[in-house]
């Protein structure tokens, strides 16, 4: 059994970014854009580690964001990304919680 999620859990609003592809009018050179999808609420889960490369330690902010579902994110989130306080993330990973009643977006943000 899934443990549901209650309403008051879901306190962190978060934007949704999609990278859209426009033409330059002047040089008609394709342009890569951000573009606000919404904002939606949801609960943040600070997954945060650290990895060694090559000698040097590297800091990587993992978060889990569960939020409602939302067929556009559930088919296009790894090519998403969740903007948050302190940043961008990359949106790794979409689950399916329940029988599609909420979603949960695994992101990374490397410094």
């Amino acid at each position: 059994m899934v443990k549901s999620i209650s309403i008051g859990e879901l306190d962190t609003v978060i934007e949704i970014l999609s990278i859209t592809k426009t033409k330059d009018p002047l040089t008609g050179d394709s342009v890569e854009a951000l573009t606000v999808l919404g904002k939606v609420s949801s609960k943040r889960i600070d997954l945060s580690g650290g990895e060694e490369n090559e000698g040097k330690e590297k800091a990587e902010n993992v978060r889990k964001y569960i939020m409602r579902y939302s067929t556009q994110i559930v088919e296009n989130g790894t090519t998403m990304y969740v903007r948050d306080i302190d940043g961008d993330y990359n949106i790794n990973h979409v689950g399916i919680i329940g029988r599609m009643h909420m979603i949960s977006l695994k992101c990374t943000k490397s410094e």
